[in-house]
């Protein structure tokens, strides 16, 4: 079982609990399952390096791909937008460059929807 060592945090975190990592600079805010959220003080990248389940897909974001219930793109008033569905419900956005990659990750189990869940 992959864990994850958090700075900051006292306990090693299993990958297995991770739903998806938002950062804020020089910390990362780690959602874990059950609704629990833990602040550690180091980047996205330093928790990036840890593990090969945890995929960027843009700027500031981590999430497990264990834990991606659908794929889809939407369209705000001006623009196209792909989001990941996580299986709690939380809609994050893809980057355009990260699209691609997140697509050819993507398991048989994963949904791909032709659009996403209106915001």
């Amino acid at each position: 079982m992959s864990i994850i060592k958090l700075v900051g945090h006292k306990a090693p975190i299993p990958v297995i609990q991770i739903l998806y990592v938002l950062g804020d600079g020089n910390y990362s805010n780690v959602y874990l399952t059950g609704g629990k959220r833990v602040l550690a003080t180091m980047t996205l990248k330093d928790v990036e390096v840890q593990s090969t389940t945890l995929l960027r897909i843009n700027k500031g974001t981590l999430v497990n791909q264990h834990f991606i219930a659908a794929l889809g793109p939407t369209r705000s008033a001006r623009h196209r937008i792909s989001l990941v569905c996580m299986t709690d419900g939380t809609e994050l956005s893809v980057s355009r460059r990260r699209w691609k990659v997140l697509l050819e990750t993507k398991s048989d189990d994963q949904v791909i929807l032709k659009t996403a869940r209106p915001q």
